[in-house]
């Protein structure tokens, strides 16, 4: 159970991120609340209280959360990763910009022959007609 992992990331990356939203839509509750209860002593002490805990809620969840997830990031900032990503992209375009070019090539080598072929024909219809004319 320690190291299930629900989806990309475990448990505890998932528990970071409710921490932290938490502990930022209880400090803004706390502070709304304050802004409400301002001549209230014991609300506004309470509210005090409460926002003080929100703090290390968000540290924990900062913890949790963050060793995960910089470790899943880390690799994008490998120059590595931007090599063999760089190096891979480049030869998908080499392939396919050679794929491509047979594909216009052979599609022109066709059009060639059609093109020489109505030419001969249209040469000797023009002779045929020629040699019945006298």
């Amino acid at each position: 159970m320690a190291g299930e992992r629900l989806g990309k990331f475990s448990w505890k990356f998932y528990l970071g991120i409710t921490l932290i939203f938490g502990s930022l839509v209880m400090g803004k509750i706390d502070y709304a609340l304050f802004l409400l209860y301002f001549d209230d002593l014991t609300v506004r002490q309470i509210i005090i209280i409460t926002y003080i805990l929100s703090w290390p809620m968000l540290a924990l969840g900062i913890w949790l959360a963050g060793k995960e997830y910089f470790e899943s990031m880390k690799k994008y900032f490998d120059y590595r990763y931007y090599h063999m990503s760089i190096k891979e992209g480049t030869k998908r375009a080499y392939d396919i910009t050679g794929r491509k070019a047979r594909e216009i090539k052979n599609k022109a080598m066709i059009k060639t022959k059609e093109i020489k072929q109505n030419a001969l024909k249209k040469t000797k219809l023009l002779l045929v007609k020629k040699r019945k004319i006298p």
